[in-house]
């Protein structure tokens, strides 16, 4: 019933973007939405008792003014348990590009990551502790193929910063209900047998400068997540759920309160800690 309103709300809302709301699609190449895993940390998850490699989901890509290369992730997915880390190119953690670790391909290397915790600020039946910092950063080696492009919904077009108290519609592409041709994955953490990549959340406002609070479905595959506004704008990254509130359904799948962190923010972090300047490489909604 959840699933039903929620695209309702997506084809009722203004600005909503005539691409499907919800992508049963399959993107696989190096871009915003394809499936990372951190080459020395595979096994933190485990489920049904079985340990299970874990798969997170890239974000946006950037540039600096040297011309290298970066594509993000959630600081969750980097392999650190909290704070801040910084890694000198190329001796940070090795990033692969693929959802199982024997065919994964090297991308690059970790350089920046950001995992801590705050306690709850937002006027919303959240409990217990929210994401302040959820943000890493993978420089990207020199030959690496990648798109600035969004998988199935496409974008970013530009950064959304703005402030607003109106419900506002949300896209993300992920990895956390992903399968392979129908059949769940050997080692994935979170497969449902028809995965769905691409989904829409509601948000009932973006006033918060830092989090916005969404009602959605994702798994743990989906963290890092790139969020992009209904007009193809970069809002945000998925960063964690509300496990209390609706718990853990079949196949690892959490369905209810969502919190994801704002790009804004936690690139500036990234900048003023690496001592660079970012470009966020845009692009065409699909």
């Amino acid at each position: 019933m959840r699933a039903l309103l929620l695209l309702a709300v997506a084809l009722l809302l203004p600005g909503a973007a005539a691409t499907l709301p919800v992508s049963f699609d399959d993107w696989r190449d190096l871009r915003p939405g394809a499936p990372i895993l951190p080459d020395d940390w595979l096994t933190i998850q485990t489920l049904h008792g079985e340990t299970r490699h874990m798969v997170c989901t890239a974000n946006f890509v950037f540039a600096d003014d040297a011309g290298n290369r970066y594509i993000g992730t959630a600081g969750h997915c980097a392999p650190i348990r909290d704070g801040v880390h910084v890694w000198p190119y190329p001796e940070g953690p090795v990033a692969l590009h693929g959802t199982r670790a024997d065919t994964a391909a090297r991308i690059g290397t970790f350089v920046f990551a950001a995992s801590t915790l705050a306690p709850a600020t937002l006027p919303v039946p959240f409990v217990g502790y929210v994401p302040e910092w959820d943000f890493a950063l993978i420089r990207l080696d020199a030959g690496v193929a990648v798109s600035p492009q969004m998988a199935h919904f496409g974008g970013p077009m530009a950064l959304h910063d703005e402030l607003s108290s109106e419900p506002a519609l949300l896209h993300h592409y992920g990895w956390g209900v992903h399968g392979v041709n129908g059949e769940p994955e050997v080692e994935d953490c979170c497969a449902l047998e028809q995965p769905a990549h691409g989904r829409t959340a509601l948000a009932l406002h973006l006033a918060h400068p830092r989090l916005v609070h969404v009602f959605d479905v994702a798994g743990g595959g989906d963290s890092g997540s790139p969020v992009i506004s209904a007009d193809g704008r970069a809002v945000g990254i998925v960063s964690s759920a509300n496990y209390a509130d609706h718990g853990v359904g079949a196949g690892g799948v959490q369905t209810g309160n969502g919190i994801y962190v704002r790009l804004g923010p936690q690139v500036a972090l990234a900048e003023e800690t690496l001592g660079v300047r970012l470009t966020l490489l845009t692009a065409p909604l699909r």
